[in-house]
């Protein structure tokens, strides 16, 4: 993918912990538009009137609601691929995401080149598909 359609690309960053997403959008905003909703439902409005290729969810530390908040983003951004990141490394939480359809899952801490090439092979996901 070419740094021109990496700078199109638009992300949102979905997370209540101001930190953490002011630290995904200095990870990732030297290559894409970023913008950042702090819950799902507010996510799901944004959603509404805009479109972003790919949506990272910083889950809630209980990982409330997991499913039920992948379910509304994918009703309203079908094709938009979401990477779950979360601090918790338990196995059934992992697998609960991946079957809503998170695109990956990165457990906390990470490398930001885990988070750099998860959010590209996802832009590249749905370029395939719309393509």
């Amino acid at each position: 993918m070419s740094s021109t359609t990496d700078k199109q690309a638009r992300l949102l960053i979905i997370g209540k912990d101001e930190a953490e997403t002011r630290n995904f959008a200095d990870t990732l905003g030297a290559r894409y538009h970023i913008s950042a909703a702090p819950t799902a439902m507010e996510a799901v409005q944004r959603l509404k009137k805009e479109t972003f290729g790919a949506m990272i969810f910083d889950l809630p530390d209980d990982g409330s609601n997991l499913t039920d908040s992948l379910n509304k983003l994918q009703q309203e951004a079908p094709w938009t691929p979401i990477i779950v990141i979360s601090a918790s490394q338990a196995a059934d939480v992992i697998v609960k995401a991946i079957k809503a359809g998170a695109f990956d899952f990165i457990a906390k801490p990470f490398a930001t080149e885990k988070l750099k090439l998860s959010v590209r092979q996802a832009l590249e996901n749905r370029s395939l598909k719309n393509e």
